[in-house]
């Protein structure tokens, strides 16, 4: 079955490590005359090379190291991937505020056993903390398959129709198990802006189980989204 995307969704791509692969990534964009937001972790020393427009601080574990990290690398007014437990940290929030960093915060706690009330109650709380451009949303990231689980969720657990709430109300990107078969439909889920894809080479990954892709696979779903109508 052929999908077809009625606008054209954000391509949010994270993990990302080397130049050679965000390079590779802005080419596929070009030649489709796209834009895709690339996120990398802070360079160290005079090495700048795989610099993107975003700045991923996801892989951060110590919390009184991501604002030297934002004080070194990034530039006022700039996008940052943050996960949704940093600012639970003053020195985080204030950081982000202090430079007017764009955040796109990285929230991978909605599964099948979860009220909607709760996520929009918690995506909230976090809106008013930091300027949020997008929620990641990686989604039912504790059970497999988790895209056919999601569509085929019945009773008082997480669906569709839950979803689409929360991405009527916050402007969302999502992630589950993407694959060539499943990707154009998670990326056009009604309501949401986009799909958020993420590189395995980012280490350490914070939860464990979240949704990653090789980068010869990423680069196979960026293809189809770029060249998709």
């Amino acid at each position: 079955m052929s999908v077809m995307l009625e606008h054209k969704p954000v391509v949010l791509v994270s993990g990302l490590v080397t130049a050679a692969h965000a390079e590779s990534l802005r080419s596929l964009a070009a030649f489709a005359c796209r834009k895709i937001i690339l996120a990398s972790p802070p360079t160290s020393g005079g090495d700048r090379r795989t610099e993107t427009e975003c700045l991923d601080l996801t892989a951060i574990v110590d919390a009184d190291a991501v604002g030297p990290a934002c004080r070194a690398g990034a530039i006022p007014g700039q996008l940052v991937l943050v996960r949704d437990h940093q600012l639970g940290f003053q020195n985080i929030i204030t950081v982000l505020n202090d430079l007017g960093l764009r955040c796109i915060v990285l929230y991978a706690h909605i599964s099948y056993d979860v009220d909607v009330s709760w996520v929009l109650g918690r995506l909230d709380e976090l809106s008013s903390l930091v300027r949020v451009e997008y929620f990641a949303l990686d989604l039912f990231c504790d059970v497999e398959r988790s895209w056919e689980v999601f569509l085929s969720a019945q009773g008082d657990e997480f669906d569709v129709r839950d979803l689409q709430h929360v991405c009527e109300r916050v402007p969302s990107l999502l992630s589950a198990d993407a694959g060539t078969a499943n990707i154009l439909e998670i990326a056009s889920f009604p309501e949401a802006r986009g799909i958020f894809l993420t590189c395995d080479e980012l280490e350490p990954r914070v939860p464990l189980e979240r949704h990653v892709l090789t980068f010869d696979v990423v680069r196979q779903m960026v293809h189809i989204l770029l060249r998709a109508r």
